[in-house]
């Protein structure tokens, strides 16, 4: 107690400045470790700021001659606001689940019937890759690959789509919400691992689920033309509707 007899003085600036630098700088690490901009916050944003803060403040108690008792008590709450206002601003946005389409049937077919297709579309993205020629014998290794793939493309018109995602924020983790169902006539091709195209024929409506893997790296392909069958068939690998979506 026996410090509040003086004003606080230039620790204005010191006591804010660190706690602002604390809570930009630990906060996303406990609450967003995987966000890009990470303790970035602290040292470029509040940090910063909250020295520039204190130095403000600090000027102001001089010209109005605040007692030091008053001072003191009035940076210690600025203090706690500000690292509670840091903590809020950095808890995580919520992120995407996946997304639901209500479509239409309009072609079903096997990878290998989809050949010509997809040929035509890797001949079209190797013309406009120039910096990387081509692996040698692509053609046949996708002739291969197409012949022994399970499963089935889908082409359908997407009537409609709405986008899920997860809340992530301590109190309200793990709830998912959905946004505003969207309008649209985009065909899209869907791959199902399993099934026949007996249960897809033409006309049918057809509700799906597309992914997003919320731990998912997003990688650019090892070889070109790449080896993989969802990067070669350009298709999305389309589910039923979770159960936790079913409602949206």
């Amino acid at each position: 107690m026996s410090q509040m007899k003086d004003p606080p003085g230039l620790r204005w600036v010191v006591i804010l400045g660190v706690v602002g630098f604390v809570a930009g700088f630990a906060g996303p690490m406990i609450f967003a470790p995987d966000a890009n901009q990470g303790p970035l916050v602290g040292i470029f944003i509040s940090g910063p700021a909250s020295v520039a803060l204190g130095f403000l403040l600090y000027v102001i108690c001089r010209l109005l001659k605040l007692s030091a008792q008053t001072q003191w008590r009035l940076l210690s709450g600025t203090a706690a606001l500000g690292f509670v206002v840091v903590i809020l601003a950095v808890q995580p946005q919520p992120v995407l689940r996946g997304t639901i389409y209500d479509t239409k049937v309009k072609a079903c077919g096997t990878p290998l019937g989809n050949e010509a297709e997809i040929f035509e579309f890797w001949r079209e993205r190797i013309a406009e890759v120039t910096w990387a020629a081509p692996r040698l014998g692509w053609q046949q290794d996708m002739h291969v690959m197409l012949d022994r793939a399970p499963g089935i493309l889908v082409s359908a018109e997407v009537v409609r789509e709405n986008s899920v995602f997860e809340n992530r924020k301590p109190w309200n983790r793990g709830s998912v919400f959905a946004g505003e169902w969207k309008r649209t006539s985009e065909v899209k091709s869907f791959y199902y691992s399993t099934g026949s195209c007996d249960e897809f024929p033409e006309g049918r409506n057809l509700r799906g689920f597309q992914n997003y893997a919320l731990n998912g790296k997003i990688e650019p392909p090892k070889d070109w033309p790449p080896r993989e069958l969802e990067q070669v068939i350009n298709a999305s690998t389309f589910s039923t509707v979770p159960e936790a979506f079913a409602t949206f």
